[in-house]
């Protein structure tokens, strides 16, 4: 397994840590399912680029699910700077 899949399910079981997978999805927004948390969990499924920049972007997203988002994102995007504005708690 290569060590980006790994760092990959390292970073969901800790997002996840003693949550069920449902509450983990509705943590991010709702912006993926527990289906999906569990192929990043178990498999080391790399998330999408866009699926993280919308977990930071979504102001129903939780903190805890856009540090997971952003430490995905040193994983998936090693080389590249993104920089993406906190949701405005207000807009929801």
């Amino acid at each position: 397994m290569s060590d980006q899949r790994e760092k990959i399910k390292q970073i969901t079981k800790k997002f996840v840590g003693s949550s069920t997978l449902d509450q983990a999805a509705r943590d991010t927004g709702n912006v993926i399912t527990r289906q999906q948390i569990w192929l990043y969990k178990a498999e080391g499924q790399l998330p999408k680029p866009e699926t993280c920049t919308e977990i930071l972007k979504s102001p129903k997203s939780t903190a805890k699910a856009r540090d997971w988002a952003r430490e995905c994102l040193t994983v998936v995007l090693p080389d590249v700077t993104v920089t993406v504005g906190e949701p405005d708690p207000q807009a929801s």
